[in-house]
């Protein structure tokens, strides 16, 4: 239990828990945070997944034959889950798009009854239409990430993940607290924020998940003028997309710590 317990509580599965989970012999509290924490999409982790398949699809041996039920059973079941998540994410456009057809005190009625809305996959365009929105209208993102976090509430933790559903909740959230900064609240921002940062702690540890959020952070600490300090926050958030491969984000988060920085009067 004290192996189990040590890398339960670890941010990310090791090798060892990755070779117990493809052989079987993973416990039940271990198999399910291993599966969260794969459908939660971890990029530091896909590496070892991929040697994982890459065994699965090499030439059979004697001791991989002996394996066979155990793959079975382990692939059968991430199959199932992956291709139900395909087919959700398939319809879950057209679906956000009769949702924004139908008039907005009709929405949380829906998203009780239709059960065809509460997946992830739509309730993640939600989400990411409230981020969009704020560019253009804050007061409107506001009202989306509202109604996002009222989705996310109905996400069925035993379908999807408790974890994985915690990390929707939490960029939901974060989400808020962004509309809400630029729509000048900062004191509401700060509390939305603070929110998702407790969702987070105990979602599935995706390291993107936790640089959007330290990104958000980051931009409320500057529109506080605290310039350092956002600056500072930006420097863990560059080294997380520097880790996943992510050359985009972590440019434009160099960007803005450039800019903090020069507004904390720094040399360029």
């Amino acid at each position: 239990m004290g192996e189990e317990y040590g890398l339960i509580n670890a941010r990310h599965p090791d090798r060892n828990a990755f070779d117990r989970f493809s052989r079987g012999g993973s416990s039940a509290v271990e198999e399910r945070w291993i599966e969260d924490h794969l459908r939660a999409g971890c990029a530091l982790c896909q590496r070892e997944v991929d040697e994982l398949l890459l065994r699965v699809f090499a030439p059979p041996s004697e001791e991989s034959l002996e394996q066979d039920a155990a793959w079975d059973r382990i692939f059968a079941s991430l199959g199932a889950r992956l291709a139900r998540a395909a087919t959700e994410r398939q319809e879950a456009p057209g679906l956000l798009a009769e949702l924004l057809d139908r008039p907005w005190e009709e929405w949380p009625v829906l998203f009780r009854l239709d059960r065809r809305l509460q997946t992830i996959a739509v309730c993640e365009l939600l989400i990411e239409k409230s981020f969009e929105e704020g560019f253009r209208d804050a007061h409107r993102a506001i009202e989306l990430a509202d109604r996002g976090l009222l989705l996310a509430g109905l996400l069925e933790g035993d379908r999807y993940g408790r974890a994985v559903v915690q990390d929707l909740q939490a960029r939901a959230w974060a989400y808020l607290g962004n509309a809400r900064r630029i729509a000048y609240d900062l004191a509401g921002a700060a509390e939305a924020l603070a929110q998702a940062e407790r969702l987070a702690e105990e979602g599935s540890a995706d390291p993107l998940e936790e640089a959007r959020i330290l990104d958000l952070r980051a931009s409320l600490l500057s529109d506080q003028g605290h310039f350092e300090q956002a600056a500072e926050l930006l420097d863990a958030v560059i080294d997380i997309y520097d880790d996943v491969h992510e050359p985009h984000r972590k440019g434009r988060a160099m960007i803005s710590q450039g800019r903090c920085l020069g507004y904390a009067g720094w040399p360029e």
